[in-house]
């Protein structure tokens, strides 16, 4: 009998709940996606076609900044896109987080702004900075060694800047202003995300995995953790983490 369950994100408040559902999604041998699209936006289905067409070289950083928006409800979407791209685990996080918002989803939740910074393996890295306090979308840019792409998620089309491959000017030794080489049609239906999930859970596509989920939740919570202890902090957090069983009162 196949056994398959979605769960919204985020999986629990503390990385301790987060382990104990974990282990019984294993022990009972129960198929999980978790609430992340990012496998099938535009941006993510094209990205390496984009990259090499544009000679931009390797993706290094993802990073978006800007007005109000929460690092846990928002910005783990984010993070999980880090996931998908970077293909890599988290090292090291450091947070400095404020929490100045009822979230309206509960009086017991908290929207969060404030800096999450990540760094991942094979020197990728992860950059969010929010405030809340500012009505304006925040930004999200992918950085490569050769250019840029503006992809914020509430824009009409993805904007590639780079180097022309066979200008002369392109810089090879030094930095220098990329200019604009393409506009890329980026209007995502999310309705039909969440159903490609769905589909893909009991079809045995491409989803947001439990393992997958996990890595994001240690992202996620280290942030808030880092802000606690004043200081970064390297992943992964385990049971002898001094805050591993705190709930953490995130949406």
């Amino acid at each position: 009998m196949y056994k398959y369950i979605y769960i919204e994100k985020p999986l629990a408040q503390s990385m301790a709940d987060c382990d104990k559902m974990a282990n019984i999604i294993e022990r009972n041998n129960v198929s999980v996606a978790v609430g992340f699209y990012n496998d099938f936006l535009i941006l993510t289905k094209n990205l390496d076609e984009i990259a090499k067409e544009h000679g931009m070289g390797k993706l290094l950083k993802i990073s978006s900044q800007g007005g109000a928006l929460c690092l846990s409800t928002n910005g783990a979407h984010f993070i999980d896109l880090a996931s998908v791209l970077f293909k890599s685990r988290p090292k090291e996080v450091l947070g400095k987080v404020n929490t100045t918002i009822k979230n309206p989803r509960g009086m017991d939740y908290l929207i969060y702004d404030g800096l999450g910074y990540v760094t991942y393996e094979n020197d990728k890295e992860l950059l969010l900075s929010f405030n809340n306090r500012s009505l304006n979308s925040p930004e999200m840019v992918l950085h490569f060694e050769y250019g840029y792409i503006e992809a914020s998620h509430d824009s009409e089309y993805l904007r590639v800047m780079g180097f022309k491959s066979n200008s002369k000017d392109r810089p090879k030794y030094r930095c220098d202003r990329p200019v604009e080489l393409a506009r890329i049609n980026n209007n995502n239906d999310f309705n039909k995300l969440f159903d490609r999930i769905f589909y893909n859970l009991l079809n045995g596509g491409v989803y947001c995995s439990i393992d997958r989920a996990m890595q994001d939740m240690q992202v996620l919570l280290s942030i808030l953790i880092s802000d606690k202890i004043g200081r970064r902090l390297e992943l992964p957090i385990r049971s002898d983490n001094y805050y591993y069983h705190e709930k953490f009162p995130i949406t």
